[in-house]
């Protein structure tokens, strides 16, 4: 159940980004989509839809990092440097406020120790 409320919520905002149809709308959609492949299908076809996503998501993810790394010259350090500088533009901070709060750990933890 947890794992089939996280794909609809976010199949049913993809679809509603795409085509501009209305969330509600969107989620029952996939949700007949989902319903089609698994009755027609089976747990094969579910299967080789699990594998065929993750594959996209890996070569996708892979593809953003790549150029990524391709705008910043292949170099962590000129990329974490070009992030920090977007930050501090974009909040009117200073490199150093920038650089801790970009560099530092997330809201969920106080400190790097936890």
């Amino acid at each position: 159940a947890f794992y089939l409320i996280a794909q609809m919520v976010g199949a049913g905002q993809l679809i509603k980004l795409l085509f501009g149809l209305d969330y509600n709308i969107a989620v029952v959609i996939v949700g007949l989509l989902m319903m089609a492949y698994v009755m027609f299908g089976g747990m094969l076809a579910t299967t080789w839809v699990q594998i065929i996503k993750a594959a996209m998501l890996l070569c996708g993810a892979s593809f953003m990092a790549f150029m990524v790394l391709k705008a910043a010259g292949f170099s962590f350090n000129s990329m974490f440097e070009q992030a920090i500088v977007v930050y501090s533009q974009a909040h009117q901070l200073s490199i150093t406020d920038a650089a801790a709060k970009i560099m530092g750990p997330g809201g969920l933890i106080s400190n790097p120790i936890d």
